[in-house]
C-alpha cells in the first residue's frame, strides 16, 4: 500500500479544519437566532411592565413565526408577567442564575424559561425547579411551578420544533432541585479533580 504525501495529510487536515470551522459558524448562527428571539421576547414583555418602549428587533419571518406561538399560548394561559430576566441566587450553595420570566397563571405565580433549542431536555427542568426553589428561598415565594417553554427556532440542517410548553409541578420542583444538587457537586468534584 502506498504511504500518502505530506500533502495528502495537509489536504485531510485543512478539510477537517474547515469542516470544524462551519459547524462553529453553524452554532454560533443558531445561538444568534436564540438570542435575537429571547431579546424580541423580553422586550414585549417589558413593554406589559410598563418599560422603556425601546424598538423590537428586526427578526425573520421564521422566527417571527416561533414567537407568535409563544405569544398565542401566553393568551391562552392569560400569562401576566410580574418580572424579566430577574437574578435568582442560593448562598448556601453559591450558585446563581437569571429566569426569564415570573409570571402569574390563574393567580399563581410560575417561573418561565423560554427554551430555542431544538426540544426541552432534562437539565432544562432541572435549571427552572432550581430557579423557583431560588426565588421562593430569596422569599418571593410561594411559587406554584415553573415552565420550559419551547419557542420553534429553525436550526439549520434540522427540522423546527414545535412550539412545547412543559409544566413542572411543586411535587417535581422538589425533587428536581436535588437533581440540581447532585449534578452540582459532581460538576464540583470533577472540577477539582482537573
Amino acid at each position: 500500500k502506498e504511504r500518502p504525501s505530506p500533502f495528502d495529510f495537509r489536504k485531510t487536515g485543512l478539510e477537517w479544519l474547515g469542516t470544524a470551522r462551519r459547524d462553529q459558524m453553524k452554532a454560533a448562527r443558531a445561538a444568534d437566532k436564540g438570542t435575537l428571539v429571547h431579546k424580541y421576547i423580553q422586550t414585549l414583555l417589558s413593554r406589559q411592565l410598563g418599560g422603556p418602549l425601546v424598538p423590537l428587533p428586526d427578526l425573520a419571518p421564521e422566527l417571527l413565526a416561533g414567537v407568535e406561538a409563544w405569544r398565542q399560548w401566553c393568551d391562552a394561559v392569560q400569562m401576566r408577567p410580574l418580572f424579566t430576566e430577574f437574578r435568582v441566587q442560593d448562598d448556601d450553595e453559591l450558585v446563581a442564575g437569571t429566569l426569564d420570566c415570573l409570571g402569574e397563571i390563574d393567580g399563581k405565580r410560575y417561573v418561565m424559561d423560554w427554551k430555542t433549542t431544538t426540544g426541552i431536555y432534562p437539565n432544562h427542568k432541572a435549571q427552572v425547579a432550581k430557579y423557583a426553589a431560588m426565588l421562593d428561598k430569596m422569599g418571593h415565594g410561594p411559587i406554584e411551578g415553573a415552565y420550559c417553554v419551547l419557542v420553534p427556532t429553525p436550526k439549520e440542517g434540522k427540522p423546527t420544533p414545535q412550539f412545547n410548553a412543559v409544566a413542572i409541578g411543586p411535587d417535581e420542583i422538589e425533587r428536581l432541585g436535588r437533581v440540581f444538587q447532585a449534578c452540582l457537586h459532581i460538576y464540583r468534584w470533577q472540577e477539582e479533580c482537573r
